[in-house]
């Protein structure tokens, strides 16, 4: 399984209650990639992140470690054969969800809402979301 093959089933944990968008680019000098983005619709209140990996746990959580500036929630997916190997200590020390994917996708751990967040880079994401929403950007 590729990490694009799990986006349609990831989407589905999250398309009734938000905006989705894949490899997200930050709109900042950074550039750097979000694998899935999603914002909810209920008054546009929580960004949350989704880092795919197949295997690399360690790398994900890397990656999710940073979104925790920028966003409320993030998320780890993984493919569901490689799930048992994460360090689930270090996982919810950081406060960052897990999800297992394979024939669905399914929640094992859910996020915290991030302590780290700095107002400003999230307020740079939801305006740049919502300007991509107002142009009919996003899976609806």
């Amino acid at each position: 399984m590729k990490e694009s093959e799990m986006y349609s089933k990831l989407s589905k944990l999250f398309e009734d209650n938000c905006y989705i968008f894949y490899n997200y680019i930050i709109p900042d000098k950074s550039r750097r990639e979000i694998d899935m983005i999603c914002l909810e619709k209920r008054a546009y209140s929580e960004i949350i992140a989704v880092e795919v990996k197949i295997k690399d746990w360690k790398g994900a959580l890397r990656q999710s470690f940073k979104r925790l500036f920028y966003v409320d929630k993030c998320y780890i997916a993984l493919s569901a054969n490689y799930v048992k190997y994460v360090n689930l200590d270090k996982i919810n020390r950081h406060g960052i969800g897990l999800i297992a994917v394979d024939g669905h996708a399914e929640i094992m751990i859910e996020p915290r809402k991030s302590d780290k967040i700095l107002s400003w880079r999230r307020e740079m994401l939801l305006n740049d979301l919502v300007t991509k929403i107002n142009r009919g950007g996003g899976i609806l």
